[in-house]
């Protein structure tokens, strides 16, 4: 997590990342979610698997 703020002004962004694997894949998972003051303003995710090709 990291807060930056000046005054009565502050903002935040949360993140969170996994790393999996199975048989097949290597798989990556990730979510940024900011915040300004305690009001969520964006939040995107993301989903990636990737092939071992024999890893």
């Amino acid at each position: 997590m990291i807060e930056i703020g000046r005054g009565d002004w502050y903002t935040k962004v949360e993140t969170f990342s996994t790393m999996e694997s199975t048989k097949e894949a290597f798989v990556l998972k990730n979510e940024v979610i900011a915040y300004e003051e305690e009001e969520e303003v964006f939040r995107k995710t993301w989903h990636k698997e990737i092939e071992r090709d024999h890893m």
